[in-house]
Parts: structure tokens; sequence; C-alpha cells
């Protein structure tokens, strides 16, 4: 009797069955790849997008503002003594 003859596969051999698990392993391989190699993307966009928002609030990229000088800032001279004697007659504690 042959191999053949008793239904039993030969070892090595291609199956040609269509519940064959070699089947859905080569077909799902591609599938899991792209999946992989996609998340890694979508990973390092996301990084990327946090670390630009970061310097965003950091404020690395924002125009210094100038203030006006304020009263308490601005050193009271000689001048400005005289001239609020001038404005309140005179009478100063």
């Amino acid at each position: 009797m042959s191999p053949h003859e008793l239904n039993e596969p030969v070892p090595n051999a291609p199956s040609t069955d269509p519940r064959s698990p070699d089947l859905w392993l080569s077909l799902a391989t591609v599938p899991i790849l792209m999946g992989v190699l996609g998340g890694r993307g979508i990973l390092q966009a996301v990084q990327e997008l946090g670390q630009l928002s970061e310097e965003i609030f950091r404020g690395d990229r924002l125009p210094l503002l100038t203030f006006p000088p304020t009263a308490i800032e601005q050193p009271e001279t000689s001048d400005s003594h005289a001239n609020n004697d001038a404005t309140s007659g005179g009478n100063s504690i």
C-alpha cells in the first residue's frame, strides 16, 4: 500500500484543504504587519504633536511683550515734587 491510499498527509507537502492554518497564517501576516507599522507611525506623529504643543505653551515662540513703565518703577525726581507742590497749593506734609 502507498501512503496516498491510506489518506495520510505526506510530510512537508502543502495542504490543499481551504481551512489550512498555513493559508490563514500567510493571509493574516500582511494586515498584522501593516497594523504594527501604522501604529508606530501614529505613535510617532502623536509624540511630535505633543512636543510641539509643549513648545507653544512654554512660550518659546511667542513674541516678547513690552509694558509701559508704571509709577512704582519710575524714580521720583525733585521736579516731580515741585510740580506736586505747585498743584496742591504748596502745602506738603
